[in-house]
């Protein structure tokens, strides 16, 4: 092997796929990296956080709630603009939240990425207990415990 040739490794890197060397090396992994970077993170402090996106117009809602009762939320529609909104939930509504979340069993839904192409697609991200859950599901694929959080935190955003 002359010093212009790079051996390559036997195996792909997880999310990575070859470009026959054409890479430093030889993986591309921006894919792998732009799915993480669009999954719906929870932040520290945060209980749970929701994105509901799509539609035949384009639109994106996405809302956290913290244990605290603080509520920041972002509102995206086509020719409107990114709007940014901060609310409080009282006592007696962060408990139901706490109820809805136990409720909708996030421990046992089962992950589902089968959507229609002008309906909506969620991503929910919820502590339960010390565990943290991330789910994607869309329109028509909502057990109803979960629609009824989905329901309440979207209310939240005036």
């Amino acid at each position: 092997m002359n010093s212009d040739e790079q051996e390559q490794p036997t195996s792909l890197p997880p999310g990575g796929f070859s470009l026959g060397g054409a890479l430093d090396g030889g993986f591309d992994t921006y894919l792998d990296a732009a799915r993480e970077s669009d999954m719906l993170s929870l932040p520290r402090g945060a209980r749970v956080a929701l994105r509901k996106s799509g539609g035949q117009r384009f639109s994106s809602r996405e809302v956290t709630v913290y244990r605290n009762g603080v509520v920041l939320y972002s509102v995206l529609a086509q020719g409107s603009g990114e709007q940014y909104g901060i609310a409080h939930l009282n006592e007696e509504q962060m408990a139901r939240l706490d109820r809805l979340v136990r409720r909708a069993r996030l421990l046992r839904q089962p992950a589902s990425r089968a959507s229609n192409p002008d309906g909506f697609s969620y991503q929910l991200t919820a502590r339960v207990g010390r565990r943290l859950r991330t789910y994607e599901f869309s329109d028509g694929n909502i057990a109803a415990e979960l629609q009824r959080l989905v329901d309440f935190v979207l209310a939240i955003i005036p």
